[in-house]
């Protein structure tokens, strides 16, 4: 069971990046975007999912669960740590929880605050509208719907309504037990 846990933690990260790979790329070479019904469903579909799941926790609980952004942030944290933990585990590393104060990086604050005032975020143009037409794109695409279907299928099955379970044990004992109490039978004398 566990190596089965992990292989589905694996299994959504890989969906989750080409998720978030796909709509940077559309983001970037799209001259212009439009809604789709069909992928709008779907998403109301997880938003209901996530606000089911938190219902009985309260108001609080639903109010961080409805904008769903909030949980994709904490989901890519989390599948960040999972991929540096198979980093470590593939280098060899001993895990430590050592903190060690680190200074922040003049270089990185300045990249940002320059990508940030360039002409590249002001026109949210970068890459050419040609790539959308690619066959990887179109590869990524299907990948990435067949797997946001398929969790669709999982967040279906966590709103529907919990099964009866079958209690087959209790149930073949219970009826053993009627058995062994009948009375025998006048005819052959035996219980049934």
């Amino acid at each position: 069971m566990y190596w089965r846990q992990q292989a589905g933690l694996a299994y959504g990260v890989v969906a989750f990046l080409s998720y978030l790979a796909l709509f940077l790329i559309t983001i970037l070479a799209a001259t212009s975007l439009r809604w789709s019904t069909f992928w709008v469903v779907i998403g109301c579909v997880f938003l209901a999912e996530r606000l089911v799941t938190v219902w009985a926790a309260g108001w609080r609980a639903r109010l961080l669960a409805a904008p769903i952004v909030i949980e994709l942030g904490y989901a890519l944290f989390l599948q960040f740590c999972f991929l540096t933990s198979l980093t470590q585990i593939g280098t060899g590393k001993k895990a430590d929880w050592n903190y060690v104060p680190r200074e922040v990086q003049g270089l990185v604050v300045g990249v940002g605050l320059a990508l940030h005032d360039s002409a590249v975020f002001t026109y949210g143009i970068v890459l050419p509208e040609s790539v959308l037409l690619t066959d990887w794109y179109e590869a990524l695409a299907i990948w990435v719907a067949f797997n946001t279907l398929a969790y669709v299928g999982l967040s279906l099955v966590t709103l529907a309504p919990p099964r009866p379970r079958h209690k087959t044990r209790e149930a073949r004992a219970a009826i053993a037990d009627t058995v062994r109490r009948l009375p025998e039978s006048p005819q052959t004398g035996v219980t049934p």
